[in-house]
């Protein structure tokens, strides 16, 4: 991580659900909605199938999370195919969907608990700053 993560304005950023959100969903409740009101934008991005949507959508309304977009992953089976880079371990691909669509969605930060999915970022994708779910100060100092 850069020393000066936070001294890079938050535009659109990413978190994850299940160890993140979950950690502690008052704080990521406030979060998003301050995010909200300062302009960031708020991607929802998770590992969980995305057959759980109808679910997803509901805990995420129940938690009062506030977002633009949600995106689940594709199944395992069709990570597997689409991550081009075969130096990766076959389960940490599917893990790697998530750099992919944060790439391709122009995500400035993204918020993860799981330390495989930060180092991936690190590796593939290092103009995204990332952060531990629970680094709440650094997170608070994202929205300006």
């Amino acid at each position: 991580m850069s020393t000066n993560m936070t001294e890079v304005p938050a535009s659109v950023i990413g978190i994850d659900i299940d160890g993140t959100i979950t950690l502690d969903p008052d704080f990521y409740s406030a979060f998003t909605r301050d995010c909200k009101r300062s302009g960031i934008i708020v991607h929802i991005v998770s590992a969980r199938p995305p057959e759980s949507r109808a679910d997803t959508e509901a805990e995420l309304l129940e938690l009062e999370i506030a977002y633009d977009e949600l995106h689940l992953l594709p199944p395992m089976e069709e990570a597997l195919t689409l991550c081009p880079h075969d130096e990766i371990e076959w389960f940490h691909r599917h893990f790697w969907m998530k750099i992919d669509y944060s790439v391709r969605k122009g995500l400035s930060h993204f918020i993860d608990d799981n330390e495989c999915v930060l180092q991936l970022f690190h590796t593939y994708a290092p103009e995204i700053i990332v952060f531990q779910a629970a680094a709440y100060p650094l997170l608070r100092n994202l929205i300006r």
